[in-house]
């Protein structure tokens, strides 16, 4: 509409001026009189010079669509630019949300495994003690745990020669040594994990180093000696 009415404007004031113009055309070189369609002066035959606003008009309207026509290629523009980073932005937030869903993932996987291995230690240690020959229950040993670790002097403080007699014997009674003295029979077989299987000069002989562990031997021997400071020659079963 702005369009229309400038140039309507500019044709009203063209008319205006060449009705004027009409009135006193004159030649520029002789000042003769011309008529308004003259090309050349009827006098001198010098060419009439007509100014023409017409162009004018034209190159307005040609500004103003170039003039739109960027306007409208820089809102585009902004547009597919503001719809990339749109895009771009909803991207980063995807991946950093598959990031963090990895991240937890392996957490997750990371404990499961430590769980895993937590359960296969424990699993292993049930074997390890459904494999052991004894009983752990403390109250039916001197020293319950003999024949897993290496005993020290703390270990046997306070035992008599007696007890460190009982608590050397209970390392064989866990592999089934049967015992010549009554006193060791009757204390053994009061005992719910004590099997008797092998005769005492047979363990002796044939069985003791198959089936004692180096800490059960090393362990008897300390007792031994231990048994013997406590009483001179040892404590004296059947007595």
């Amino acid at each position: 509409m702005l369009i229309l009415k400038l140039f309507q404007e500019s044709n009203s004031k063209e008319g205006t001026s060449k009705r004027k113009r009409s009135k006193d055309m004159r030649c520029r070189k002789c000042g003769q009189e011309l008529a308004e369609d003259s090309v050349f002066c009827s006098n001198c035959g010098t060419p009439v010079s007509r100014k023409n606003k017409g162009y004018m008009i034209v190159a307005t309207i040609v500004s103003l669509v170039i003039i739109a026509g960027i306007a409208t290629l820089y809102a585009t523009i902004h547009v597919n630019t503001k719809e990339q980073v749109t895009t771009e932005e909803k991207s980063k937030t995807a991946k950093k949300k598959d990031n963090n869903k990895k991240k937890t993932k392996k957490k997750e996987d990371t404990k499961s495994v430590k769980k895993e291995d937590s359960t296969s230690n424990v699993y292993q240690n049930n074997e390890s003690a459904k494999n052991q020959p004894e009983d752990t229950t403390n109250s039916e040993y001197i020293i319950a745990d003999s024949a897993t670790r290496l005993l020290t002097d703390s270990d046997i403080q306070g035992l008599t020669a007696r007890e460190l007699n009982y608590a050397k014997n209970e390392i064989y009674a866990r592999h089934g040594r049967k015992f010549d003295s009554q006193e060791l029979r009757n204390y053994f077989e009061s005992k719910s994990w004590y099997v008797g299987k092998y005769d005492g000069s047979s363990f002796d002989a044939n069985y003791s180093d198959q089936l004692l562990s180096d800490i059960e031997k090393r362990n008897a021997e300390f007792l031994k000696d231990a048994e013997n400071r406590a009483q001179n020659g040892g404590y004296q079963l059947d007595q």
